[in-house]
């Protein structure tokens, strides 16, 4: 089974939310995780909106993109997945 992980669930695991747990699981088993190039900088994005909220701490942000991005197999070229 391959799994298509967006930046919203795979913070979910990463922050260790409810739902996170069972994405989590579903990622598990899964043969591949993929997601798209926008993966790294969409999940940048929130956290910099995280921080600047005061919701988690400086040094935190790096290690949970490292932990977000650790959940993807292979990003995906936005030109492959276009439709033609």
């Amino acid at each position: 089974m391959i799994v298509v992980l967006d930046s919203s669930a795979a913070l979910e695991i990463a922050l260790k939310r409810e739902n996170g747990r069972r994405l989590g699981e579903l990622i598990g088993n899964a043969d591949k995780t993929i997601s798209s190039e926008l993966f790294r900088i969409e999940v940048a994005n929130v956290l910099g909106k995280y921080f600047r909220g005061g919701y988690v701490g400086k040094s935190e942000c790096g290690k949970i993109l490292e932990l977000a991005e650790s959940l993807v197999f292979r990003n995906i070229q936005m030109t492959v997945c276009r439709l033609r």
